[in-house]
């Protein structure tokens, strides 16, 4: 949509996930892709968290897609980035037609932190390389 989030996330430019939610991406022609980066954004004061695990799928045939790559991320500390974060995913590079992105959010709020609201993911833009 080419309309990239800022720090508002109530501005209607933001996917929010509370639970596994996907992308889905289609090309007509065949692309080759070795790099996904997110645009993702990290507000732990309003329960915002980046996505606990980043699923990468790709193939020629969207009944026939391949885990091209995870991405796990640790648990959320109280020092880590905050704003706007953009976490890469590299992989083997490969000729495909559909990408599927599933987003898994942190499920438990860190002892740390006050648990008063559920946790949740949000994702502007995906740049694909």
């Amino acid at each position: 949509d080419a309309e990239i989030g800022d720090g508002n996330l109530g501005s209607g430019k933001w996917l929010r996930f509370k639970e596994a939610g996907t992308y889905h991406l289609y090309f007509k022609e065949p692309v080759t892709v070795r790099q996904v980066i997110l645009n993702s954004f990290v507000g732990m004061e309003a329960y915002v968290f980046h996505p606990a695990k980043v699923e990468v799928w790709g193939g020629m045939d969207n009944t026939k897609m391949k885990l091209l790559k995870t991405l796990q991320k640790t648990p959320p500390e109280k020092d880590d980035e905050q704003g706007m974060v953009q976490p890469k995913i590299d992989f083997a590079a490969t000729k495909l037609k559909y990408i599927k992105l599933v987003i898994h959010p942190v499920t438990t709020i860190p002892a740390w932190h006050p648990k008063l609201y559920p946790p949740k993911a949000h994702i502007s833009e995906v740049f694909l390389y």
